[in-house]
This record gives structure tokens, C-alpha cells and sequence, in this order.
């Protein structure tokens, strides 16, 4: 095991490590991230594990809730010290959750969520392989083609050999467009990857700049429209005020909890979130969290098989 390295951050205000960290997740049996959620009303005993390539190399970071408002964090690999010097923004250390009233119809949630933060994880390009993957597919769908992905192409994290590393730049620039349909990418998806790939360094600079001046310029990227931005700072940039314009399923939840409305559409809901501009973001975390769920109409749509050929487009 390589050399570990250990830090302790003390969180002003509400915290929950686990509601923090969990929307990081990719689907059910995620490689990269671990999460256990505490049992004890303070959240001491939680647990969250991450993989991540640095540019100072991979890495391998774990999260352990101590006692209310305090984290102890341990790290392996070259890109260790990294990692821990950017552990306030993977936690949303800097991030207010108290500071959006929340409408009457939402007070429970917003109690029960008070603690989860949004992240800033510094890592843009982890974070938009798995937005690309969800594109036009269904969500158990995407984490199934980046679980496959990540066990073809992947290796163990340092410290944490039960976690796996991402996706390398040079591994997504290589990836094979005839490899890719079986593992459940569709053509078009392979393609973006790929352009990531090629683009990794610019993206990894971009994402350091202001939210409002990063989502401008990704959208300047081959194949990266405003669902995809918008879901990118959602997951990963600390956005509280994200909205990702184009899910199929979210401007039904958010009609449904907040106007009793089944069905609505993108303008409906961001009529509806208006009110709320600046912490649109933190209400539909509440709601994807705990909201209440829009009667369906219906069959769920099923899991496709994997395709045996390229002519999954």
C-alpha cells in the first residue's frame, strides 16, 4: 500500500458527508466511489471513497465523519497531497445550505437535506465522461456502459484496490469504436468520448474559472449542449443554481411538488423555479432526494441489450 496521507477539516453549520457526496455517484455499483451513510444523529461514522486521476497522478481519497461538522480524510497515491488540499471543495466546505428559504411545500425536505452540500471536485473531465454516457440513454443504461468501460479499461486506485481509477485522457483518446457498442456506448457517445480525450487539458482549465464563465466556454465543445453543461455543474461544480434544461423526468417532479402539476415541460419548470434563482439547484436536490414521485403512465422502460456491432448509433 502506498504512503498515506491524513488531514482533519472542521464544517461550520449543517453537514451530511454521505447526502454530500452520493449525487457523485454513477447508477447502482459505481468503481469509483464508495458510500456509507452514519447511523448516528451527529453523522459520525460515515464514509465515502473516491478514485480520481490528478494531474499530479492517481489517486485515492477517503472521507470519514469524526463527530458533527468534523472530517478526517486519508489519501494514497501521487496525486495525494492534491487531493487533500481541494477536501473543503469536494465537501462544499464553502457552500450555505441555510441561506434559501424554502417554500411551505418543501420544509421537510429541506430539514431532512440541510446537511448535503454542493461539491466543487475539481475533476471536469471524470465528471463529463459520465454526463456524455448519460445522453439520450436511460440512467441505469449509463451506469452500466460506465461500469463496463471502467472494467475493460480501468486499473485498481492506489491505497483503495477495491476502487477503480477513471478514465485516463490517453485511454479515452484510444478508445476502440468498435469495442465500444458492446460495452452498452452507443456510436455517437464514443465519438464525444474520445473528443474528451483530445480536449482533456482544456476542459481540466476551464473548469477552474468562474461557474458562469466555465459553463460558457464548455459549451463551446463539440457535442456539449445545456443539458450536459447544466448536469456538469450540477454534479461537480458547486452550482446551486444549476438546472439541467432537457431531463425527461425533471420537469414533471418539480411540477408535481411544487404546483401539483403531473406532467410540465422546461418552461413550466423554470417558471417555477424562479422564484428560487440562485438555489434552483439546491430545490431540485431536495426533490430528487426525497420529492414526491409523479404517478407514472406507462411501463418503465426496459434495460436494451447490449448490441453485438456498431450499428448501435
Amino acid at each position: 500500500m502506498s504512503r498515506t496521507e491524513t488531514r482533519k477539516l472542521r464544517i461550520s453549520g449543517p453537514f451530511d458527508l454521505a447526502g454530500t457526496l452520493a449525487p457523485l455517484g454513477t447508477g447502482f455499483g459505481d468503481p469509483t466511489l464508495q458510500v456509507s451513510r452514519s447511523r448516528s444523529p451527529s453523522g459520525a461514522g460515515a464514509r465515502v471513497a473516491t478514485a480520481a486521476l490528478t494531474p499530479e497522478g492517481p489517486a485515492s481519497l477517503e472521507v470519514m465523519s469524526e463527530e458533527a461538522g468534523v472530517v478526517v480524510a486519508r489519501a494514497w497515491g501521487r496525486g495525494a497531497s492534491w487531493m487533500l488540499d481541494r477536501l473543503p471543495d469536494f465537501v462544499g466546505a464553502g457552500d450555505d445550505p441555510l441561506r434559501l428559504t424554502p417554500p411551505k411545500a418543501l420544509r421537510d425536505l429541506a430539514r431532512a437535506g440541510a446537511g448535503a452540500r454542493f461539491p466543487r471536485t475539481h475533476r471536469a473531465l471524470e465528471a463529463l465522461v459520465v454526463v456524455v454516457l448519460q445522453q439520450k440513454v436511460t440512467g441505469k443504461e449509463a451506469a452500466r456502459a460506465f461500469r463496463n468501460l471502467l472494467r475493460r479499461y480501468s486499473e485498481p486506485a492506489p491505497g483503495l484496490p477495491e476502487l477503480r481509477l477513471p478514465l485516463a485522457p490517453q485511454t479515452l483518446r484510444e478508445l476502440s469504436a468498435a469495442e465500444l457498442p458492446p460495452l452498452g456506448v452507443p456510436f455517437r457517445q464514443g465519438e464525444l468520448l474520445r473528443e474528451l480525450g483530445w480536449r482533456a487539458k482544456r476542459i481540466a482549465a476551464i473548469a477552474e474559472l468562474d461557474v458562469a464563465v466555465t459553463k460558457e466556454r464548455l459549451l463551446c465543445l463539440r457535442g456539449v449542449g445545456p443539458w450536459s453543461v447544466e448536469s456538469l455543474a450540477f454534479r461537480a461544480l458547486g452550482d446551486s443554481d444549476a438546472v439541467p434544461v432537457g431531463d425527461f423526468h425533471l420537469p414533471n417532479i418539480v411540477a408535481y411538488n411544487l404546483a401539483g402539476e403531473e406532467r410540465a415541460d422546461d418552461s413550466r419548470m423554470l417558471e417555477l423555479l424562479e422564484p428560487f434563482r440562485g438555489q434552483r439547484g439546491r430545490i431540485i436536490r431536495w426533490l430528487h432526494e426525497a420529492g414526491r414521485v409523479p404517478p407514472r403512465r406507462g411501463p418503465r422502460m426496459p434495460l436494451r441489450p447490449l448490441p453485438t456491432s456498431r450499428a448501435f448509433r
